[in-house]
């Protein structure tokens, strides 16, 4: 994936500024010092910072989060790449002596290790897996480049005897060698272990912000709180069947107002409408399950039962057009137009759960029961009402509500009629 998150963005712009402030203050150190003798050697301890702190500097003002993995293999590679160049600099010098010129090659072995750890630990600055790696090879190099370099002089021998090695400048310290070498797998192994824990953190918080985000898009704070207590893991696919109150609700002719009013005007509709009835749909222990245009369908009875859950959706239904009414005196008031819309409610069995790929996974209600609450929502206009529900769900509520009963109505597309009830509210 060649995208990268805000905090991938973050993490490798922090790094490009700190790769800016070391290799400027390497330059400035090495410009008031006296000029080496070659060219090649002042170029490279004075011109290399320059052309890092241009290169770095370019890619933190052009990275581009559609580009975020090109943009960190050029900057794990530039920075190692000018930081051996800028030590190259340095070693040049030592390399054009004789081997009899050479003297305390044996101590400089001590320190070959020094700088590793701190360089491997800029790996923990990467949350993909192969720029971790990358970054933890090419801080090997250094190390090993000197020990190998170092190792061949004819002079340079190990040595475990003290005597020896305090008296002899090519004497290895087979001791401090072992220890640097020791420390320096072990320190590998810490921070591949890190990084591989940081993953499984972040993949841990990633799939609790979605399980969260995807709870609250459908449930209810208190019915989001209890499915996460259960423990029931809500990203996984899983489906079963279940009795379920299904509503459906529109607002009357949104086509024609829409075409009258300004597309800004329109989402800000959509969703102030849509707001207050998802508001009072959590308040009856209802269950969004989607929004098609204008239309709200929502479910009662999801994920479990909350009792009479056909009296929950009629009593939501009740609250609606209440809570619809409230918000038209404001509008009113405001110098607005004032909105109608139509309620369908069906009760019977669905197949309710999460649905959908490892790339997608949505919780819905599928079934011949859903499909009947739209076609009762939309039955309405035939009607003249803004209530219908049908006698399933009648069957299992109570209320005092003036209604009139339509018998054998026929759905499209079911052989099947019904028998629905017009509320009058």
């Amino acid at each position: 994936m060649l995208s990268g998150n805000r905090l991938e963005i973050r993490f490798l712009k922090v790094l490009g500024l700190l790769a800016i402030f070391s290799f400027g203050t390497l330059g400035f150190l090495e410009w008031i010092e006296q000029p080496k003798q070659f060219f090649i050697d002042n170029f490279l301890v004075r011109g290399v910072p320059a052309v890092a702190i241009l290169i770095f500097l370019i890619i933190f003002l052009t990275l581009k989060p559609q580009k975020y993995a090109v943009y960190l293999f050029v900057s794990i590679i530039s920075f190692h790449l000018f930081f051996n160049l800028f030590m190259l600099g340095h070693e040049l010098e030592g390399y054009r002596l004789q081997s009899v010129e050479i003297v305390g090659t044996g101590r400089m072995m001590d320190y070959i290790f020094m700088s590793f750890p701190l360089t491997a630990l800029f790996c923990l600055f990467f949350s993909r897996l192969w720029a971790n790696y990358l970054w933890l090879a090419l801080s090997c190099f250094r190390p090993l480049k000197e020990f190998v370099t170092l190792s061949s002089y004819e002079k340079v021998f190990i040595a475990d005897d003290w005597d020896i090695i305090i008296s002899n400048g090519y004497a290895v310290n087979k001791w401090a060698l072992t220890d640097g070498f020791m420390t320096s797998i072990f320190f590998l192994f810490v921070i591949s272990t890190l990084i591989h824990f940081n993953r499984w953190v972040m993949h841990s918080t990633i799939s609790a912000e979605t399980e969260n985000r995807n709870l609250s898009r459908y449930f209810s704070p208190d019915i989001k709180e209890e499915i996460r207590n259960s423990g029931d893991n809500f990203n996984t696919s899983s489906t079963k069947e279940m009795d379920v109150a299904v509503m459906f609700t529109d607002i009357v002719n949104f086509t024609q107002l829409s075409e009258k009013m300004d597309p800004k005007d329109t989402l800000v509709l959509l969703s102030e409408y849509q707001s207050i009835m998802v508001d009072t749909i959590f308040k009856h222990s209802g269950t969004v399950d989607k929004f098609i245009g204008d239309a709200v369908m929502a479910n009662f009875g999801t994920p479990k039962s909350y009792g009479n859950d056909s009296q929950n959706a009629f009593d939501c239904a009740v609250a609606m057009n209440e809570a619809l009414e409230k918000w038209n005196q404001e509008r009113t008031k405001n110098g607005k137009f004032e909105i109608e819309h139509r309620i369908g409610i069906h009760f019977g069995r669905c197949v309710v759960g999460n649905m959908g790929s490892k790339h997608r996974i949505e919780f819905a209600v599928l079934g011949d029961t859903v499909n009947v609450a739209s076609r009762i929502c939309s039955a309405c206009k035939e009607f003249d009402t803004n209530f219908l529900i049908s006698s399933e769900l009648r069957e299992n509520i109570n209320f005092t509500l003036r209604s009139e009963y339509i018998s054998n109505y026929k759905i499209r597309g079911r052989e099947e009629t019904i028998g629905l009830y017009k509320i009058w509210l």
